[in-house]
């Protein structure tokens, strides 16, 4: 009777299992391949979005799978019924780090629903990838000639300050490029670079003809001499002579004040800082609040002051510590 009873409940276990195991498609387990014309992936998830989303993921990864093997020149092709296709290492996968690519066309052939499991197949032509990525080559470029535009009418150290992040254009850039190589089978791609090139090389001009004098007085020699070590390690000269080459000065007005509370002596300064140009125009100020305390004297504490200003600086980070950001 035990037999019969372990027997009947370890049936209703594997019905209950089967019931519960959603059906996986024949399509999905072997994707279709990608040809000359088209790009196809395959996702699933607890909601058909979260299904999409895990397809547009693996068409990302496919693509960057092609860029690196067409950097590195490893690709290996077979042709099949016309339709080439691309076999990779999945170490490649490794190399995916870029960002993300939004697809614009994607059409979803087939979707179903097994149990709470949804799954679908991504499309997309090729030729709508590389129309999409043209057009980001056209905004890049678009992009950079309005900066280089703005130069002619903006102060210096502002212009610089907003543009001065080439990295990312470049990097952009080549990603678009390398993107763009991939699905285009050895047609000449239009680089657009000349615009970047040229950006990069005006933002080098201008960060070495940036000179900053930081006027203070002789008490806030300390909180200067803070201020300018701020701008060496952003690689911009600064200078204490009248230099006729100054393309901006800093004023450094502050206040102090001194008490004593108990056996602490305690010194407070508030800073008043301002950025002109060359032209007398200001173009970023800000307020700072910086304390200090010592056992010993004024002078300990007003030195811990000075040490605490230049702790907000490097916290905030000198740009944004001036007011420009």
């Amino acid at each position: 009777m035990k037999a019969k009873l372990l027997g009947a409940l370890l049936c209703l276990s594997m019905l209950t299992g089967c019931q519960t195991t959603p059906e996986v498609p024949e399509w999905f387990i072997n994707p279709v391949s990608n040809t000359n014309i088209e790009l196809y992936s395959v996702g699933k998830g607890r909601s058909l979005a979260a299904a999409k989303k895990m397809a547009m993921v693996e068409m990302n990864k496919q693509l960057a799978i092609q860029v690196e093997s067409a950097d590195s020149h490893q690709t290996n092709t077979n042709d099949v019924n016309g339709n080439e296709t691309y076999q990779t290492t999945t170490r490649t996968n490794d190399k995916f780090k870029t960002a993300p690519m939004v697809f614009a066309g994607v059409e979803y052939d087939r979707i179903e629903q097994h149990g709470n499991i949804y799954f679908v197949e991504a499309k997309i032509s090729k030729d709508k990838i590389k129309a999409q990525l043209i057009s980001e080559l056209k905004a890049i470029d678009d992009d950079t000639n309005t900066a280089l535009l703005e130069r002619q009418h903006s102060d210096l150290l502002v212009w610089w300050l907003k543009h001065r992040d080439i990295k990312n254009i470049k990097n952009r850039l080549k990603i678009c490029q390398d993107r763009l190589r991939a699905v285009s089978y050895g047609e000449p791609v239009n680089k657009q670079i000349d615009n970047v090139i040229e950006l990069e090389r005006i933002l080098a001009e201008t960060q070495n003809q940036l000179l900053i004098k930081v006027d203070a007085k002789a008490r806030d020699k300390e909180i200067k001499g803070f201020i300018e070590s701020q701008f060496s390690e952003k690689n911009i000269s600064t200078t204490n002579s009248n230099n006729k080459k100054i393309t901006h000065r800093v004023k450094l007005s502050t206040n102090w004040r001194q008490n004593k509370v108990g056996d602490a002596y305690i010194s407070t300064v508030i800073a008043k800082l301002s950025v002109k140009n060359k032209q007398g125009k200001a173009v970023a100020s800000s307020e700072v609040i910086a304390s200090g305390n010592s056992v010993s004297n004024y002078k300990m504490s007003k030195e811990g002051a000075s040490r605490h200003f230049s702790a907000q600086m490097s916290d905030k980070g000198i740009w944004h510590f001036l007011g420009f950001i």
